[in-house]
């Protein structure tokens, strides 16, 4: 039995993820938070496998994603967003993309959509609008150690099968994504390390490691599927 503590400040909204959750075979909600300042004691209590957490806490508690993944590793971090999965492929597509010169103010204004969530420890997203059976898929493959992101990042994970044909997807994660981002707009190494604050050695490993989960040879092959996939945006002329 995998339990879950349900963060959510809306009380219709936390009953019907609970009732949904509740109903579920194998899943329980032992507790129920409805404030910010409630979630890190109830987790402390619980030690859930898995936290539904309201996007809105994040900004009430800045720090409240890492201090969860940090003091408790085990419970993976499911976020409820304010945007839909199609803003927010947007958002990651365009943030810092010179052709669209968005403000700092625009940015700030959806900083909470799913990229956030999985750049502060999240496993997975889900919008507010999502009806049950979109929910717990995604509880389920957050709890199955898999990123559950819309189908955005889903289309480009989705085509890789193992040996017995059946799906395999890769784990990857945030920073990873970010890389890929990064190569597809035809970044170098030492770029993507000053862009990301991080070693040059340490892009090369991110290189590595997603070139083996997405099964390309080249960082060209790796930018012509994120191209694809529509995760980045790629001036025509």
């Amino acid at each position: 039995m995998k339990e879950l503590v349900v963060a959510l400040a809306n009380p219709l909204m936390r009953r019907g993820v609970v009732e949904a959750i509740d109903g579920a075979e194998g899943l329980r909600v032992v507790m129920e938070v409805d404030a910010a300042e409630g979630v890190l004691p109830a987790v402390a209590a619980h030690e859930p496998d898995l936290v539904v957490l309201e996007s809105d806490f994040r900004r009430k508690e800045t720090a409240l994603l890492d201090t969860l993944a940090r003091e408790f590793p085990a419970t993976a971090i499911l976020v409820f967003v304010d945007h839909d999965f199609d803003e927010c492929a947007v958002r990651a597509v365009v943030e810092g993309a010179e052709p669209f010169r968005l403000s700092s103010e625009a940015i700030e204004r959806l900083d909470d959509c799913c990229m956030y969530a999985l750049r502060a420890h999240a496993k997975g997203c889900i919008p507010q609008t999502a009806p049950a059976e979109e929910l717990l898929a995604s509880v389920r493959m957050v709890l199955a150690g898999q990123i559950s992101a819309g189908p955005w990042v889903n289309t480009l994970l989705s085509p890789y099968k193992n040996g017995n044909g059946k799906d395999r997807v890769p784990q990857i994660s945030a920073r990873e994504l970010e890389v890929i981002e990064l190569i597809a707009r035809g970044m170098g190494n030492k770029a993507i390390a000053r862009e990301l604050g991080i070693r040059e050695q340490t892009v090369k490993n991110h290189l590595a490691r997603v070139m083996e989960k997405l099964h390309v040879e080249s960082r060209l092959e790796l930018a012509l599927e994120a191209i694809r996939h529509h995760l980045v945006h790629v001036d025509p002329t």
